[in-house]
């Protein structure tokens, strides 16, 4: 069997409905990432998903700061997620342009170097993929694209056939999995219709972390190295007398795998493959 880390970002929560309303409440992707235990990695940005709902969504800024009323609203997910995978796709684009530059092909230049609705929804229309492709690259990805000239898609094989290789059946591990998983499963319509040889459920490494930590004693900590390090540093048991004392203890281990370009889905995947290895280093 392989291991897989994953990760997505989503749109959580109810949905303006044309013409009034609200939707009931759904989770709709928004990017994914996987890397296996070999490095190999698969992203993709569904363009299923309501742009719109997306930009607009906003929480009440609370908090210091907000008393003559600056900027009340926060757009998490259009400064946070949106923004990354603009300034993604803006820079893949002028790749491609200045590729075609290179090769003498004729081309129209679209200018998008304004982070604006109409152009990140033009740059997702042109480098997203549908939930529907997204599953089925999946399922290439980690089955393999092999369907024996049956003229079956990759997700059709997987849907009805089962693996004769064992090692191609994945593990997939995510960190604080409970909606990445969700979001999964519906890229194939639900648990039910998941791949043959899929799992139907993700290994949650926050829930392995914090099991991790729970079982560490004194010396266990002791033996550890941190940020600063001194040869005579020593812990006493009321340093670790709580579950968040120990896993702010483990947070500071100079192993930890620190977070780089967050809320990015492929960038969080890596990252939970560093997790598990530092949990796997200290177990």
């Amino acid at each position: 069997m392989t291991k897989y880390y994953i990760d997505t970002e989503f749109l959580e929560g109810t949905q303006k409905k044309f013409p009034f309303g609200n939707t009931k409440p759904t989770i709709d992707l928004i990017s994914i990432g996987l890397i296996d235990e070999k490095n190999r990695i698969y992203y993709a940005i569904s363009k299923d998903f309501n742009l719109k709902e997306a930009w607009n969504r906003w929480q009440q800024r609370t908090g210091e700061g907000d008393r003559n009323n600056h900027d009340p609203r926060v757009y998490w997910i259009r400064d946070n997620v949106l923004y990354s995978i603009y300034v993604e796709l803006f820079n893949k684009y002028i790749e491609d342009v200045r590729n075609m530059e290179r090769l003498n092909v004729s081309h129209n230049v679209k200018n998008v170097s304004t982070f604006s609705f109409e152009n990140i929804s033009w740059l997702i229309d042109r480098y997203g993929k549908s939930n529907k492709q997204i599953a089925n690259d999946i399922c290439a990805f980690i089955l393999g694209d092999d369907c024996g000239g049956s003229g079956m898609s990759a997700i059709e094989m997987a849907t009805y056939y089962n693996v004769s290789d064992e090692r191609l059946k994945p593990i997939f591990y995510g960190y604080f999995a409970d909606y990445d998983w969700v979001v999964f499963a519906w890229l194939f319509g639900n648990m039910m219709a998941l791949p043959k040889d899929f799992p139907m459920y993700c290994r949650d490494l926050k829930q392995t972390l914090d099991e991790t930590a729970e079982k560490m004693e004194l010396k266990d900590f002791n033996d550890l190295r941190f940020i600063p390090y001194e040869s005579e540093l020593a812990f006493k048991q009321e340093d670790i007398d709580t579950l968040d004392k120990k896993l702010a203890l483990l947070k500071s281990d100079n192993r930890y795998p620190k977070q780089q370009n967050e809320h990015n889905a492929l960038s969080d995947a890596i990252w939970n493959k560093e997790l598990h290895q530092f949990i796997e280093l200290i177990s």
